[in-house]
Protein backbone atom coordinates (compact mmCIF):
# COMPACT_ATOMS: atom_id res chain seq x y z
CA UNK A 1 0.00 0.00 0.00
CA UNK A 2 1.31 3.42 -0.81
CA UNK A 3 2.04 5.82 2.26
CA UNK A 4 -0.54 8.38 2.18
CA UNK A 5 2.19 10.95 1.82
CA UNK A 6 3.26 9.25 -1.64
CA UNK A 7 -0.49 9.32 -2.39
CA UNK A 8 -1.45 12.66 -1.61
CA UNK A 9 1.84 13.99 -3.79
CA UNK A 10 0.98 11.60 -6.63
CA UNK A 11 -3.13 13.03 -6.18
CA UNK A 12 -1.46 16.39 -6.44
CA UNK A 13 1.11 15.94 -9.18
CA UNK A 14 -0.47 14.03 -11.60
CA UNK A 15 -3.96 15.73 -11.67
CA UNK A 16 -6.10 12.43 -10.98
CA UNK A 17 -8.25 14.67 -9.07
CA UNK A 18 -9.36 18.02 -9.39
CA UNK A 19 -6.99 20.18 -7.15
CA UNK A 20 -10.05 21.56 -4.96
CA UNK A 21 -11.36 18.27 -3.86
CA UNK A 22 -7.62 17.27 -2.65
CA UNK A 23 -8.18 18.66 0.83
CA UNK A 24 -11.40 17.18 1.06
CA UNK A 25 -11.07 13.78 0.20
CA UNK A 26 -8.20 13.86 2.55
CA UNK A 27 -10.17 14.71 5.58
CA UNK A 28 -12.28 12.34 4.91
CA UNK A 29 -9.60 9.35 4.66
CA UNK A 30 -8.21 10.49 7.94
CA UNK A 31 -11.57 10.95 9.41
CA UNK A 32 -12.59 7.31 8.56
CA UNK A 33 -9.15 6.26 9.83
CA UNK A 34 -7.99 4.76 6.11
CA UNK A 35 -4.80 5.28 4.01
CA UNK A 36 -5.46 7.28 1.47
CA UNK A 37 -4.67 4.92 -1.13
CA UNK A 38 -7.02 2.55 -0.04
CA UNK A 39 -9.92 5.36 0.27
CA UNK A 40 -9.58 6.65 -3.07
CA UNK A 41 -9.18 3.60 -4.93
CA UNK A 42 -12.23 2.01 -2.41
CA UNK A 43 -14.37 4.92 -3.60
CA UNK A 44 -14.17 5.11 -7.56
CA UNK A 45 -12.33 8.12 -7.12
CA UNK A 46 -9.03 6.52 -9.61
CA UNK A 47 -8.80 3.38 -10.39
CA UNK A 48 -5.79 1.17 -8.47
CA UNK A 49 -4.04 1.05 -11.60
CA UNK A 50 -4.40 4.62 -12.37
CA UNK A 51 -3.10 5.58 -8.98
CA UNK A 52 0.19 3.08 -8.89
CA UNK A 53 0.82 3.92 -12.44
CA UNK A 54 0.63 7.80 -11.43
CA UNK A 55 2.52 6.53 -8.26
CA UNK A 56 5.49 5.27 -10.23
CA UNK A 57 5.73 8.48 -12.86
CA UNK A 58 6.04 10.47 -9.21
CA UNK A 59 8.97 8.30 -7.85
CA UNK A 60 10.29 8.12 -11.36
CA UNK A 61 10.00 4.10 -11.20
CA UNK A 62 8.53 1.81 -14.08
CA UNK A 63 4.90 0.43 -13.45
CA UNK A 64 4.43 -2.84 -14.32
CA UNK A 65 0.98 -4.12 -15.62
CA UNK A 66 1.77 -7.86 -14.18
CA UNK A 67 -0.52 -10.25 -15.77
CA UNK A 68 0.12 -13.75 -13.14
CA UNK A 69 -0.80 -15.95 -16.36
CA UNK A 70 2.05 -14.03 -18.22
CA UNK A 71 4.36 -15.06 -15.65
CA UNK A 72 6.82 -17.62 -16.70
CA UNK A 73 7.20 -20.37 -14.24
CA UNK A 74 10.97 -20.37 -14.00
CA UNK A 75 10.85 -16.80 -13.80
CA UNK A 76 8.53 -16.63 -10.68
CA UNK A 77 9.86 -19.04 -8.91
CA UNK A 78 13.20 -17.20 -8.86
CA UNK A 79 11.91 -15.47 -5.47
CA UNK A 80 10.70 -18.35 -3.14
CA UNK A 81 7.08 -18.20 -2.29
CA UNK A 82 7.64 -17.30 1.05
CA UNK A 83 9.96 -14.10 0.39
CA UNK A 84 7.29 -13.36 -2.52
CA UNK A 85 4.52 -13.44 0.08
CA UNK A 86 6.27 -11.85 2.85
CA UNK A 87 7.73 -8.82 0.56
CA UNK A 88 5.45 -8.59 -1.77
CA UNK A 89 7.82 -8.96 -4.45
CA UNK A 90 6.68 -10.68 -7.48
CA UNK A 91 9.69 -11.31 -10.60
CA UNK A 92 7.97 -10.92 -13.79
CA UNK A 93 11.30 -11.08 -16.19
CA UNK A 94 14.53 -12.24 -16.10
CA UNK A 95 18.38 -12.12 -17.36
CA UNK A 96 20.60 -13.91 -16.68
CA UNK A 97 22.07 -10.79 -15.03
CA UNK A 98 19.04 -9.06 -13.91
CA UNK A 99 15.57 -9.85 -12.49
CA UNK A 100 12.61 -7.45 -13.03
CA UNK A 101 10.78 -7.75 -9.69
CA UNK A 102 6.80 -6.03 -9.13
CA UNK A 103 6.83 -4.38 -5.98
CA UNK A 104 3.54 -2.29 -4.28
CA UNK A 105 5.46 -0.32 -2.06
CA UNK A 106 8.33 2.12 -3.90
CA UNK A 107 10.03 2.82 -0.67
CA UNK A 108 11.17 -0.35 -0.08
CA UNK A 109 15.15 -0.66 -0.51
CA UNK A 110 15.27 -3.43 1.93
CA UNK A 111 13.52 -5.69 -0.19
CA UNK A 112 15.35 -4.69 -3.38
CA UNK A 113 18.59 -5.46 -1.39
CA UNK A 114 17.32 -8.83 -0.55
CA UNK A 115 16.40 -9.80 -3.49
CA UNK A 116 19.74 -9.23 -5.07
CA UNK A 117 21.46 -11.41 -2.11
CA UNK A 118 18.90 -14.09 -2.97
CA UNK A 119 18.91 -13.96 -6.64
CA UNK A 120 22.83 -13.35 -7.76
CA UNK A 121 20.92 -10.62 -9.66
CA UNK A 122 20.70 -7.08 -10.25
CA UNK A 123 16.98 -6.51 -9.39
CA UNK A 124 15.07 -4.00 -11.44
CA UNK A 125 11.79 -2.76 -9.86
CA UNK A 126 8.66 -1.67 -11.00
CA UNK A 127 5.61 -0.48 -9.04
CA UNK A 128 2.74 -2.85 -9.65
CA UNK A 129 -0.86 -2.44 -7.50
CA UNK A 130 -1.90 -4.91 -4.54
CA UNK A 131 -4.07 -6.60 -6.92
CA UNK A 132 -1.98 -7.46 -9.16
CA UNK A 133 0.44 -8.94 -6.35
CA UNK A 134 -2.07 -11.17 -4.60
CA UNK A 135 -3.12 -12.40 -8.05
CA UNK A 136 0.56 -13.58 -8.81
CA UNK A 137 0.84 -15.13 -4.98
CA UNK A 138 -2.14 -16.98 -6.06
CA UNK A 139 0.19 -18.59 -8.66
CA UNK A 140 2.62 -20.32 -6.03
CA UNK A 141 -0.40 -21.38 -3.98
CA UNK A 142 -1.77 -22.96 -7.24
CA UNK A 143 1.69 -24.87 -7.57
CA UNK A 144 1.45 -26.47 -4.13
CA UNK A 145 -2.32 -27.75 -4.53
CA UNK A 146 -1.58 -28.89 -7.46
CA UNK A 147 1.69 -31.00 -5.90
CA UNK A 148 -0.70 -31.85 -2.99
CA UNK A 149 -3.76 -33.31 -5.34
CA UNK A 150 -0.85 -35.21 -7.38
CA UNK A 151 0.45 -37.09 -4.47
CA UNK A 152 -2.99 -37.55 -3.38
CA UNK A 153 -4.08 -39.33 -6.94
CA UNK A 154 -0.40 -41.38 -6.84
CA UNK A 155 -0.69 -42.30 -3.08
CA UNK A 156 -1.60 -45.88 -2.21
CA UNK A 157 -5.39 -46.69 -1.13
CA UNK A 158 -6.14 -47.54 1.74
CA UNK A 159 -6.32 -51.30 2.54
CA UNK A 160 -10.13 -52.31 3.21
CA UNK A 161 -10.84 -52.59 6.47
CA UNK A 162 -11.63 -55.85 7.83
CA UNK A 163 -15.62 -56.67 8.40
CA UNK A 164 -16.90 -55.95 11.83
CA UNK A 165 -15.40 -58.26 14.53
CA UNK A 166 -17.56 -60.77 16.30
CA UNK A 167 -17.54 -59.95 20.41
CA UNK A 168 -16.27 -63.78 21.05
CA UNK A 169 -13.15 -62.96 18.46
CA UNK A 170 -12.42 -59.21 20.20
CA UNK A 171 -12.31 -60.32 23.59
CA UNK A 172 -9.77 -63.39 22.07
CA UNK A 173 -7.67 -60.49 20.76
CA UNK A 174 -7.58 -58.30 23.94
CA UNK A 175 -6.05 -61.60 25.61
CA UNK A 176 -3.27 -61.63 23.69
CA UNK A 177 -2.52 -57.89 24.05
CA UNK A 178 0.69 -57.70 26.69
CA UNK A 179 0.09 -55.51 29.78
CA UNK A 180 2.31 -53.23 31.76
CA UNK A 181 1.92 -52.63 34.94
CA UNK A 182 3.89 -49.82 36.91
Amino acid sequence: MLADTLAERTLREANLVPKDAIAAIIADAKKQQEPLARFVVERKIVTEAQLYAAAAATVGMAFADVQPRTIDRSILELVPAPLAAHRRAIAYDATPTTIRVAIEDPDDIETIELLQRATGREVIPALTTPTAIGDALHLYRADVESAVEELTRLSVQPESLPEEQEPADLHRLAEDVPVVRI
